[in-house]
C-alpha cells in the first residue's frame, strides 16, 4: 500500500509542478511520496550483483615496452593531422598503434566469466520484449519522417554541405562551417547517402537510425547496473520519450551524445564488475570517439573521471586498484582515438573550436546579463525544472516550454532518483548518478545566454541515465506486487506491465510529437522552402526565377539544396532585396518568374503588376487554404517603364 500511495502522491506532485501550483503544494506531495516510497522499498534488491573484480596480472617487461612504444608511435601521428585533415596514413598509423596495445595486453587463456545479471524474465521473453521496444522506437522516429518536420532549415544546410565535402573526398577533423561542428554525424550521413543519395530525408534518416540504435544500448546499460526489467523499462520510456524522439527526427548531431554516454557507461560498468580488459578498452574507444560527436560531449571526459572518483569514495577504491592497468589502457586508447581532434582543438583550430562553447560560458559574444552567481543559480534551477516545470523553448526540438518528461515518466523519476541517491554507495550507482549530473552541465553553464536554458539538445547526454531512474521505480513496484501476486512474475505479468507503461507514456507522447509539435513549426509545418524549390524546377527552364527576399522568411541555401534540376540557383543574383524597375528593364526577351511573400510584401507584388500588367499571379496555399507565397509570371515584352 505504501508503494501505491507513493505513486499517487508523486503523480500529484508532477501535476502540481507542470501546472505551476504554489511551491508548497508540490513540496508536500513530493515529501509524502518519497517517505512512502523509501519506506516501501526498504530491503528491496535493486542493484545487480556486484562482485569484486579479479586481480590483474602485472605487465611483463615485454608488454611494457610494446605498450609504451605503441603509444609513443601513435602519438607521433599528431604530425600527420595538420590543416584539419584526417589523413589516411595518420589513421592507419593510429589503428596499428591501438591494435598493438590491445593485442600485446590481451589476457591469455579463457576470458574472465562475466557476472550474471539479475534477470527476472526468461531469455526468450526478454528478447521478444526488446525487439518490440526497438520496433516501437523505430515507428516513433520513422513515421511520416519525410513530412515531419517538412522543411530544411539553416542548421541542416550546413550538415548537407559538410556531408558533400566528405563525399568529394575532403576528410576533415572538424567541420568549419560557422560556427563549427563535430563531424562524426556527417561521416555517417555520407555512408547512408551511398544508398539513399544525399537529400533532406537522408539528413533526418541518419539521426532517426542513431536514435533507434540507442535503445538497445540503454537496455544493456540498465540490465548491467540493475536488472533486465530496469533495462527494458528504461529502453521503453526512451523509445517513446518526446525529448529523444524529436531530436532523433530533426537531423541534429546532438543525438549522438546519449548514445556515446550509454556506451561509455555500459562498458565501464561491465569492466568494473568483471575486470575484463576488453570492456575497458571499448569504454576508452567510445570515450575518445565522443569528441567527434557534439560539443556537449566534452563533459563526458570529466564525467568519467569524476564518476570513478566517486565510485572509489563509495567503498570501491580497492576494486579500482585491482583493475588499474586496464583503466590505464582505456585512457591510452581514448587519447589515441581522440588525437586528431585534440590537435585541432588545442593547436590548429583552437580559436574556432572553442568559439561556440566560450560564447555560452563566457562573454565572448554577449556580456553576462547580471551577477554571475545569480545567473548560475537561475540556470541550475531551470535545468532542474526542465523535467517537470518548463522545458526548452526552441520549437525545432520541443513543444515550446513543455517539460522534457511526460507525466508518467516524470512521476516515476521523482521516486527512482531519490532511491538511488540514498543508495549511492551500492553497485554502480555512483557512476550512474555522476554521469547524470555532469551531462546536465552543458546546458546549465550557458551563463551568457540564460534564456537558452534549459536546452533539450545540450542536456541530451543525460537522457541515457535519466530513464534509469523511473525504470528502477517501476522495477521496485513490480517486484513488490509480484511478491503479493506471484502470477505477476510470469512472462505475461511482466509483459502486461511493459504494455501498460507503453500505453500510459506512449499515448501522451504521440499527441505531443505528432499533434502538438507540428503546430509550432513555421507556418504549421508547411514545407515552404521545398515548395519554392519545386517552383524553381517547374519554371526555371523557361526563364529566370527570382525570389524577393524578406528578413527572416527566406533561406536561399535551404531552397537551392532542395531543387532537383537547378543546383546553382541563388548563386548568381536570383535573390532580390528590392523590386527595381531598372533591373527588369535591362532583361532580355523571354519570360520569368518572381516569388513573393504575399503576407509581408504585398507592395512588391503590386509593383510587379504595374510593370507587367499582363502578368499572372499564382498563389500557393497550405492545407488550411492560407496563401504562403505567390509566383508572379511575366514576359519581358509586356514591360511598362
Amino acid at each position: 500500500m505504501a508503494l501505491i500511495g507513493s505513486v499517487g502522491l508523486a503523480s500529484l506532485a508532477t501535476y502540481a509542478l507542470r501546472h505551476h501550483f504554489p511551491p508548497w503544494d508540490s513540496a508536500i506531495f513530493l515529501v509524502g511520496a518519497l517517505a512512502l516510497f523509501l519506506w516501501g522499498a526498504r530491503g528491496e534488491k535493486v542493484e545487480s550483483p556486484w562482485p569484486a573484480p579479479a586481480e590483474e596480472k602485472p605487465f611483463s617487461p615485454q608488454q611494457r615496452y610494446i605498450v609504451g612504444g605503441a603509444f609513443f608511435l601513435g602519438a607521433l601521428s599528431w604530425f600527420l593531422f595538420s590543416e584539419n585533415r584526417l589523413s589516411r596514413p595518420g589513421l592507419l598509423w593510429l589503428a596499428l598503434s591501438i591494435a598493438a596495445i590491445v593485442v600485446s595486453t590481451w589476457p591469455q587463456g579463457q576470458p574472465s566469466p562475466h557476472p550474471r545479471p539479475r534477470d527476472l524474465l526468461p531469455p526468450r521473453a526478454r528478447l521478444l520484449a526488446l525487439l518490440g521496444i526497438v520496433l516501437l522506437g523505430a515507428v516513433f522516429r520513422l513515421y511520416i519522417l519525410d513530412s515531419l518536420p517538412s522543411d530544411m532549415f539553416n542548421d541542416l544546410t550546413y550538415n548537407y554541405r559538410e556531408t558533400e565535402r566528405i563525399l568529394r573526398g575532403e576528410w576533415m577533423i572538424y567541420a568549419t562551417g560557422f560556427p563549427g561542428r563535430e563531424p562524426l554525424l556527417f561521416y555517417l550521413t555520407a555512408l547512408l547517402a551511398q544508398v539513399t543519395g544525399l537529400n533532406f530525408y537522408t539528413l533526418k534518416l541518419i539521426t532517426a537510425l542513431v536514435g533507434t540504435a540507442t535503445l538497445p544500448v540503454v537496455y544493456f546499460l540498465g540490465r548491467e547496473a540493475y536488472s533486465d526489467l530496469v533495462g527494458l523499462v528504461a529502453a521503453l520510456l526512451l523509445a517513446v520519450a518526446k525529448w529523444h524522439v524529436l531530436i532523433s527526427r530533426v537531423g541534429f548531431r546532438g543525438i549522438l551524445t546519449p548514445l556515446m554516454v550509454a556506451l561509455v557507461a555500459l562498458f565501464l560498468l561491465r569492466g568494473l564488475k568483471s575486470g575484463r580488459r576488453s570492456d575497458f578498452l571499448w569504454a576508452g574507444f567510445f570515450l575518445g570517439l565522443s569528441l567527434y560527436t557534439y560539443t556537449a560531449a566534452l563533459a563526458l571526459f570529466p564525467a568519467t573521471l569524476l564518476g570513478l572518483a566517486l565510485y572509489a569514495l563509495a567503498g570501491h577504491a580497492r576494486d579500482l586498484w585491482r583493475v588499474r592497468r586496464s583503466l590505464l589502457l582505456a585512457l591510452l586508447v581514448a587519447l589515441l582515438v581522440s588525437l586528431p581532434m585534440l590537435r585541432y582543438m588545442l593547436v590548429d583550430g583552437r580559436e574556432q573550436f572553442w568559439f561556440r562553447p566560450l560564447t555560452r560560458v563566457g562573454e565572448v559574444e554577449e556580456a553576462y546579463p547580471g551577477p554571475l552567481e545569480e545567473i548560475l543559480l537561475g540556470n541550475l534551477l531551470r535545468t532542474a525544472g526542465m523535467f517537470h516545470i518548463r522545458g526548452d523553448v526552441v520549437f525545432r526540438v520541443n513543444v515550446p516550454e513543455d517539460p522534457h518528461l511526460d507525466g508518467v515518466t516524470g512521476s516515476l523519476f521523482l521516486l527512482g532518483l531519490p532511491l538511488l541517491l540514498v543508495r549511492w554507495q551500492r553497485g554502480g550507482n555512483a557512476l550512474v548518478l555522476t554521469f547524470f549530473v555532469v551531462m546536465l552541465l552543458p546546458t546549465a553553464l550557458a551563463l551568457a545566454f540564460p534564456r537558452e536554458v534549459p536546452g533539450a539538445v545540450r542536456s541530451g547526454g543525460a537522457m541515457s541515465t535519466v530513464m534509469l531512474f523511473p525504470a528502477v521505480a517501476v522495477a521496485v513496484f513490480g517486484e513488490r506486487l509480484g511478491a503479493l501476486f506471484p502470477m505477476l512474475r510470469s512472462r505475461w505479468g511482466w509483459g502486461g506491465l511493459l504494455a501498460a507503461l507503453a500505453l500510459a507514456s506512449g499515448l501522451q507522447n504521440v499527441s505531443l510529437c505528432f499533434v502538438e509539435y507540428p503546430k509550432f513549426l513555421p507556418a504549421g509545418n508547411y514545407p515552404l522552402y521545398r515548395e519554392i524549390a519545386r517552383v524553381i524546377d517547374e519554371f526555371g527552364d523557361d526563364g529566370p526565377v527570382y525570389l524577393k527576399s524578406v528578413p527572416f522568411w527566406d533561406d536561399k541555401d535551404a531552397i537551392r539544396l532542395q531543387t532537383k534540376e537547378h543546383p546553382e540557383w541563388g548563386l548568381h543574383g536570383e535573390v532580390l532585396t528590392e523590386i527595381d524597375r531598372a533591373f527588369f528593364a535591362s532583361q532580355g526577351a523571354g519570360q520569368g518568374a518572381v516569388i513573393v511573400n504575399t503576407e509581408q510584401d504585398r507592395a512588391s507584388l503590386r509593383l510587379l503588376q504595374e510593370m507587367f500588367p499582363h502578368g499572372l499571379t499564382l498563389y500557393y496555399r497550405d492545407e488550411q487554404g492560407r496563401p504562403q507565397f505567390a509566383v508572379f509570371l511575366y514576359r519581358k515584352d509586356d514591360f511598362v517603364p
